[in-house]
């Protein structure tokens, strides 16, 4: 009977000889869970943020046209334990901001809050905020730029089984917003103000590519 030693060394050599793509398909399949990504709101998982502007809406700090009309960004999804419903922070190179899984807000019906309460809650939005930093364009003055903004999303969210029957995370495009103040007297003589807020469309965020951080 081989001892240890000479049947280690038998399948070294043996591995050894193959060809690397040939190895690698061999450990696809003995070991497919190593290989594989269930995208989730994790740190573990990096998602890749694209926002396309309107050619209108997005103009630079002398106030012209901006030449750039895309900002993408590569970021992470990081919960803030115990919170029900879901939520967090989302952390980027040159972005930064939250999110809240939620149902509309805006058409909210009989309070679908207690969507949490059930072992697979629905939440059909994720709520975002993100503040973008200024952007520096090339060719032009150091004194103009795309300046710093905040902008707000309400990003389609789902929790869908994939082949392997896990559930995975699924988001999809959505208009992207700013926010637009505008003050009115609350009282007959103007003594007091209330300023109210609506979103105005710009362009459209994209969360995709979910991939191993």
């Amino acid at each position: 009977m081989a001892d240890a030693e000479s049947i280690h060394t038998e399948y070294t050599c043996k591995y050894n000889k193959m060809p690397p793509i040939l190895l690698l398909l061999i450990l696809l399949l003995h070991f497919p869970t190593t290989f594989s990504l269930v995208p989730l709101l994790q740190p573990s998982v990096t998602w890749s943020l694209r926002m396309d502007f309107t050619p209108s809406s997005l103009r630079t700090s002398k106030g012209s046209l901006s030449p750039i009309t895309t900002r993408s960004f590569d970021v992470v999804f990081k919960p803030e334990e115990g919170y029900e419903p879901p939520q967090g922070r989302i952390v980027g190179d040159g972005v930064e901001g939250t999110y809240l899984l939620s149902e509309d807000p805006e058409d909210r019906k009989d309070g679908l809050w207690v969507w949490g309460l059930f072992k697979d809650p629905l939440y059909p939005f994720c709520l975002v905020k993100l503040q973008v930093e200024k952007k520096e364009i090339p060719g032009v003055d150091d004194d103009e730029f795309i300046p710093p903004m905040t902008v707000y999303a309400k990003v389609p969210h789902a929790m869908e089984k994939n082949e392997d029957n896990v559930r995975e995370v699924k988001l999809s495009p959505s208009p992207l917003c700013v926010r637009v103040g505008e003050k009115f007297n609350a009282d007959p003589i103007g003594l007091a103000k209330v300023e109210i807020q609506e979103e105005k469309e710009i362009g459209k965020v994209t969360f995709f590519q979910p991939r191993p951080s």
